[in-house]
């Protein structure tokens, strides 16, 4: 039972994962704001804690826009 639990994962982190996700969104779209304002400090600092949060090939491609 004890290893089933563990490869089915509990609710618990089930809820986290989606919780991280959705942080994540927020953060990416904040720093799609951020960028058309040409505020770029602001935009990489919200697409890093977006990555952290949930890697992602886009989200990353952003940070290369911020940087280029």
């Amino acid at each position: 039972m004890l290893a089933a639990g563990w490869l089915l994962g509990s609710p618990a982190v089930g809820r986290a994962e989606a919780s991280a996700r959705a942080e994540a969104r927020a953060r990416f779209e904040r720093g799609l704001r951020s960028f058309d304002a040409r505020d770029y400090p602001g935009a990489l600092a919200e697409f890093r804690r977006a990555h952290e949060l949930a890697p992602n090939a886009t989200v990353l491609y952003n940070i290369l826009q911020v940087y280029a």
